[in-house]
């Protein structure tokens, strides 16, 4: 590890314990509630100690699948939208954790919403005084270990890991805040002839210094950043500085972009964007609309390496949710001479849902991003599958009921490492019945690609027997058949176990076992966690 490495994760350490000098008793916990669109209510409100701005994790075995910032507040529930994270991964029942607040007054006049709430959601959401960027530092350090041995060759690769996550803004009452996002980890490769490698990385995915006055129109984050808005993978060791406003904002960055997460000022971005959106009026009628447009160059030795533009749009109603993004490149000079078109529609992204009052939801959708950001310590052949067939475009429709759950889908694949295939996936499942929170879950999906056809079979069973353990059990086959090829039928089967262990509200434990089998062999993964929320 280098010593810059080093030096980053013990600093990041030592505000850890800064933050973890809080009461981790204050961290509460609740769960979603209802989806709506873009709006996802949870079932903790005022009375809990939320405030409007305030931020929740939405947790789902070991890892924050989403981040959701309060929007509107009634006494015992919230409606919220997305910070961070794809709504369409947050289901009702999921888990969500927090760190109360101070009660706020509420504003003179203010009077419920005549957006009228959903099932299962609060009566009257009230809108109140927004509090910028929240407050106070909070945050998870885990150790983490993983492991995977195959067979009958038995190569082995281990994993130990340290990683620390940290949010805190206007600290100490001032006009700054932090974000930090870590990971230290030694994986040591283990092969069948008898060799051995070994290598020590401290990855560093975000670490940002944060600002905003009180009263100011502007906030700007210094240091290593997503610029969130501008480009699904762009990652920036530099200055972005935004105006907000009542119906827009204006936002400009540069810096320099590192390489394999390692800095490297050889290239430069530089970038800017405006953004026209609903005002506060239109949200609390449940209308929400955003259009964000703008341009990113980026210069390697000062020749350029990349120069786009960019166009996005958001509307969400009651009824209706609308995502759509566009990036488009110029290209110039040997590009244009090697006989590229000056301009080329690079990066598509378009979601429709329809979800009128009722269990039925209709959605449809087209992705040909060449890249997305995926977190995951372990995988399966489920999201190895999803991996490889997610370009394209799709279309499903849901029935979501009480407990009951229902979908079906079909995929067009055009491009991506799938190649051309089309796939139909059917999914059922009950969650949370009776005492124990019993749920099942099962999922079929027929894919054809060329000569190949195949099916994917899943099952999970999962329950919380007592209060702070969940237990779940998975499993599943996928069976492909080329008949050109000799290789014939290609079978792989899988499945395992996973507890999950929450030990006094700021604890958690994570243990989980897997095997998968197939033509190549066997394939063991162990994975453990322990993390420490504040």
């Amino acid at each position: 590890m280098s010593r810059l490495g080093l030096a980053t994760v013990l600093c990041a350490c030592l505000m850890t314990a800064a933050g973890a000098a809080q009461d981790s008793a204050t961290v509460r916990w609740a769960r979603v509630s209802y989806v709506s669109g873009d709006q996802i209510y949870v079932t903790a409100g005022r009375d809990a100690g939320l405030t409007e701005g305030a931020e929740l994790s939405v947790v789902r075995g070991d890892s924050v699948i989403a981040t959701l910032r309060v929007r509107y507040l009634s006494s015992k529930g919230a409606a919220c939208e997305i910070a961070a994270g794809t709504v369409g991964n947050v289901v009702p029942g999921d888990p969500v954790r927090f760190v109360p607040g101070a009660e706020p007054t509420a504003a003179a006049g203010t009077a419920a919403t005549d957006t009228p709430a959903p099932p299962s959601a609060p009566p009257a959401i009230e809108p109140v005084r927004r509090r910028p960027w929240g407050t106070g530092l909070r945050g998870r350090i885990a150790a983490r270990y993983v492991m995977t041995r195959t067979a009958p060759d038995a190569g082995q690769y281990a994993q130990p890991a340290i990683d620390l996550r940290l949010t805190g803004t206007r600290l100490g009452g001032t006009a700054f805040g932090i974000a930090a996002d870590v990971r230290a980890r030694s994986a040591r490769s283990q092969f069948a002839a008898g060799g051995t490698s070994s290598r020590t990385d401290t990855d560093v995915y975000q670490l940002v210094l944060l600002w905003q006055p009180a009263r100011a129109p502007v906030r700007a984050a210094l240091g290593r950043q997503y610029v969130a808005g501008v480009s699904s993978i762009l990652l920036l060791d530099g200055l972005f500085v935004e105006v907000p406003g009542r119906y827009a904002n204006l936002g400009v960055f540069g810096g320099t972009e590192p390489e394999d997460l390692a800095y490297n000022g050889a290239i430069r971005d530089y970038g800017g964007y405006l953004q026209l959106h609903s005002d506060a009026r239109s949200s609390r009628r449940g209308a929400l609309w955003a259009v964000t447009m703008g341009a990113v160059g980026s210069y390697r030795a000062g020749d350029p390496n990349r120069e786009f533009g960019f166009l996005q749009a958001m509307i969400t109603t009651p009824g209706v949710t609308l995502r759509a993004a566009q990036e488009v490149d110029l290209y110039r000079g040997m590009r244009l001479d090697a006989g590229e078109q000056p301009l080329s529609f690079t990066s598509s992204y378009a979601l429709v849902s329809f979800h009128p009052r009722g269990p039925l939801r209709v959605d449809a959708g087209f992705d040909n991003r060449r890249t997305v950001r995926l977190y995951r310590d372990v995988t399966d052949p489920v999201t190895a599958f999803d991996d490889r067939y997610r370009q394209g475009a799709w279309g499903g429709a849901s029935l979501a009921g009480g407990h009951f759950r229902l979908r079906v889908e079909g995929r067009s694949t055009a491009g991506g490492t799938a190649g051309r295939a089309t796939a139909l996936t059917g999914m059922a499942g009950v969650e949370r019945i009776g005492r124990a929170a019993v749920g099942l879950s099962v999922r079929s999906t027929r894919y054809e690609s060329g000569e190949l056809t195949g099916w994917l079979h899943a099952l999970r069973v999962a329950a919380d027997p007592l209060d702070p353990l969940h237990l779940e059990l998975s499993g599943g086959l996928r069976q492909e058949d080329n008949p050109p090829v000799s290789l014939g039928t290609r079978r792989v089967v899988w499945y395992g176990g996973e507890a999950d262990v929450g030990i006094g509200r700021a604890w958690y434990l994570v243990t989980s076992l897997n095997r998968e089998t197939g033509p190549d062999g066997r394939l063991d993964q162990v994975y453990l966690s322990l993390s420490y929320r504040f």
